[in-house]
């Protein structure tokens, strides 16, 4: 919720763009690379550099230096080490231009890294453009997945499942029904609820509201005028796609917090009464970024009743302007105040959405797929692939709602809490990406 989920750790360089590239379109392979040619000379130059960053303009060209200070790239490497290990080698190079391509390198924690890299054409040959567009486990199987969650530190949690009817039929499972925070990934429930009153004539995807909440990001509405129209197709599409905080919150506005809140129970949630009051995202924002001290431990301790009347009354009169984001540092409060699913919940919400998504309104199945979350070569071995996660500090979940080429459904979905320290979002990122092409072998 605090910040959109972005699988991708960096953007480097001068040659590649500042956004996240989760649906890259792979360029052609061309031949492979001559023996000790340029690319793979600054491939290995990579790697030194990863392991001992320093005398980068031995390597960088100076264009590139100058968009990416040395101390930044110090710390975009040293994290690279932190997170997992050194840089043992270069595992593969693939050409895409007569200048670049992909390079793959292993780490020392069963990871390796994704990256496109670009030398200039004229000797010295120094890199101009380095992306890293995924970092994935080299795990080989999803017992040996599951054993690298349990290392984690804090609370962590899977589910694989194969969708059978409204049945659940687990694959692998670990902690299924272990009811975590789950950032953003509760917005599943809002786009339910949404599906649910298009199906029974009370909307449709068509309608046009007037835009009256204004959040904080992640998202774009925040900076529309007051008053904008916007159908409920676009809010929902943003609320899924980039986890549009303002839209999420206009949605709930427009659906009402209490229809949502049943939705949660009619969508197979375990233990709805822990999420209630169903919470906007400014909402969050205001009681854990409130100044006054201990406003956040104090509404966390109040009854879903009176949590109620602090929303309608203090919560609601804060100014928005006046959130501090201070708490974002640290975990607060995330095992109280939050939005709580288990896997095995998500996967059901999940599949409630499958069943009452089919065509032909199956408007709600495309909303999921604008963001796959997963390179375009894994996405494109499915029939189809939906996606929500979210995040916050200590919190982290994915979502996945997949269909084989031969037409089985299936749900991966796995979370991680930590109320002492922040996530490694990279490191489970590739987990769960690991985990969705573990099961396309086994589908």
């Amino acid at each position: 919720m605090f910040r959109a989920l972005c699988l991708n750790l960096v953007v480097i360089g001068t040659l590649a763009g500042a956004s996240c590239a989760q649906n890259q379109t792979t360029p052609p392979v061309m031949t492979a690379p001559k023996a000790n040619s340029p690319l793979e000379q600054r491939a290995n130059d990579v790697v030194a550099s990863i392991n001992a960053p320093k005398e980068f303009d031995k390597v960088f060209s100076s264009e590139f230096m100058a968009a990416v200070p040395a101390e930044k790239l110090t710390e975009i490497f040293q994290s690279l080490t932190t997170q997992y290990g050194r840089a043992v080698r270069v595992q593969k190079v693939t050409p895409r231009t007569p200048n670049g391509g992909q390079i793959v390198i292993e780490f020392e924690k069963n990871t390796v890294a994704k990256m496109n890299l670009d030398v200039d054409s004229k000797a010295p040959n120094l890199v101009i453009g380095l992306l890293i567009t995924a970092v994935e486990s080299t795990t080989d199987s999803l017992d040996s997945l599951v054993s690298e969650l349990k290392a984690l530190p804090g609370k962590t949690a899977l589910s694989v499942v194969k969708l059978d009817g409204e049945k659940l039929v687990p694959i692998v499972a670990h902690n299924p029904d272990s009811s975590l925070a789950i950032g953003s990934s509760f917005k599943l429930y809002v786009l339910s609820e949404l599906v649910r009153s298009i199906a029974a004539n009370e909307r449709k995807w068509s309608d046009v509201v007037e835009l009256r909440e204004s959040s904080l990001p992640s998202g774009q509405l925040q900076n529309w005028p007051q008053g904008s129209p916007i159908t409920l197709h676009s809010l929902a599409s943003l609320m899924i796609s980039i986890s549009d905080n303002t839209a999420t919150d206009q949605l709930i506005s427009t659906l009402g917090r209490g229809t949502i809140e049943k939705m949660m129970t009619t969508a197979g949630n375990a233990d709805p009464q822990r999420s209630l009051p169903f919470l906007k995202t400014v909402e969050m924002f205001k009681i854990k970024g409130e100044t006054a001290p201990n406003f956040a431990a104090n509404y966390a301790a109040k009854s879903p009743a009176e949590r109620r009347k602090i929303l309608e009354g203090e919560v609601a009169a804060f100014p928005k302007e006046k959130i501090s984001l201070g708490f974002l540092a640290k975990p607060n409060n995330i095992d109280k105040i939050e939005w709580f699913a288990s896997p095995n919940d998500l996967a059901r919400v999940m599949n409630w959405l499958r069943l009452h998504s089919a065509a032909p309104d199956d408007k709600a199945r495309g909303v999921l797929t604008i963001n796959k979350a997963l390179a375009d070569d894994e996405a494109d071995q499915w029939g189809y692939v939906g996606y929500k996660g979210g995040s916050e500090t200590g919190v982290m979940n994915m979502t996945y709602l997949l269909q084989s080429k031969k037409g089985d459904w299936y749900v991966v979905s796995g979370g991680w809490n930590n109320d002492q320290a922040a996530v490694n979002e990279g490191q489970f990122a590739g987990l769960m990406k690991k985990a969705v092409s573990l099961l396309r072998a086994k589908a």
